[in-house]
């Protein structure tokens, strides 16, 4: 597992020259004039060591790093070539210090990310008809689905007025409704962790992702290993967990070593919140997995959607609010965001396992 960090080159429209930015540290590098770049996309990730530098060699294919094997550049700068000239800005993210790709999932293996509409919506999908996220194209920070606007409950377990102070992570990046949601709505210090490079391009180009900056910090990597690393430790205060498979048949990280990770990545006030989606079995291994992990007098549980998603919330200190106090907070919540806190109190309560 390479600690890198991520380079995004993202190509900047008008540009007479290919002029790259994003919007943290810039450093120049002249590229040699065989550059890979996207077909279609307009951006792509380069991961380098923190202690390597990016340089050029004439001739060479790729800019050259002293610790990145060949393949791995190959990897970081599919897909896709075009001809590029002269001298272009390049911006590196200072905070992302993640792996580039999991380890057990070359990027070959990966699912290829696919879009539809209805008028209303944008959908996402991984090589299959599952939506795996949509944005409302009139309201792009809108949260859409029914279940990704469940995964905000953990505004019921604190004051409002300390919101902005907290920290948000993703594990999953989805559609970015959630990562755009916390950042972007709620101004919150927001982390989002994807697997997928394809899935984070998809949301800079059709589904509003911003670029990185001092409070979002979108990595790719992958997230049983990011969660446990030690900067996260005891850092967030809302921790999303939205971790399909393509095929939507049950989530990809749902072990209890994976639950208790996650749990000390949590403040002592910090609340996780999951999607789980699928067959009774499935659900019911998962819950088992998260009360293991976090004690079941921690856990609490929405009815299914009729999509039949089930949002499930677990507490790093277990605590049980006075039904006066959910009510207060729903009214806050409904007046600051529209979402439908009120309603959801009718459908969430203690798990009962």
């Amino acid at each position: 597992g390479l600690m890198a960090e991520e380079v995004r080159f993202e190509l900047t429209d008008g540009c007479p020259s290919p002029v790259f930015k994003t919007g943290a540290i810039d450093h120049s590098a002249t590229l040699p004039a065989t550059l890979a770049a996207p077909a279609v996309a307009c951006y792509w990730h380069w991961s380098y060591a923190r202690e390597g530098c990016i340089v050029a060699a004439p001739g060479a294919k790729h800019p050259i790093c002293p610790s990145v094997s060949a393949q791995a550049q190959k990897q970081a700068l599919a897909p896709g070539t075009h001809e590029a000239q002269g001298t272009m800005r390049v911006s590196v993210n200072r905070v992302l210090l993640l792996r580039a790709m999991s380890a057990h999932t070359p990027a070959h293996d990966l699912p290829e990310v696919h879009f539809s509409e209805d008028g209303v919506s944008r959908f996402l999908h991984l090589d299959s008809p599952w939506i795996q996220g949509s944005m409302r194209l009139k309201d792009p920070l809108a949260l859409d689905l029914e279940y990704v606007q469940r995964m905000m409950a953990w505004l019921l377990f604190v004051e409002w007025s300390s919101v902005p102070e907290r920290h948000a992570m993703q594990l999953g990046l989805g559609a970015a409704s959630l990562t755009k949601f916390t950042s972007k709505k709620l101004g919150m210090l927001t982390s989002c962790v994807e697997l997928n490079p394809a899935v984070y391009r998809a949301c800079r180009q059709w589904f509003r992702l911003p670029d990185n900056h001092a409070r979002l910090n979108v990595m790719l990597g992958d997230a049983a290993a990011v969660i446990r690393q030690p900067e996260w430790q005891g850092a967030v205060d809302a921790l999303q967990v939205d971790l399909y498979d393509h095929e939507a048949a049950a989530p990809v990280l749902d072990d209890a070593d994976f639950y208790r990770a996650c749990r000390a990545a949590l403040t002592p006030d910090g609340c996780m919140t999951v999607n789980l989606f699928g067959r009774d079995s499935s659900f019911e291994r998962s819950v088992r997995h998260i009360a293991q992990a976090f004690g079941a007098e921690a856990v609490w549980a929405f009815r299914p959607t009729r999509e039949g998603n089930t949002v499930v919330l677990a507490q790093r200190t277990p605590t049980r609010p006075t039904r006066e106090e959910f009510a207060a907070r729903a009214t806050i919540i409904e007046q600051h965001t529209g979402l439908p806190a009120h309603k959801w109190l009718k459908v969430f309560k203690p798990f009962e396992g």
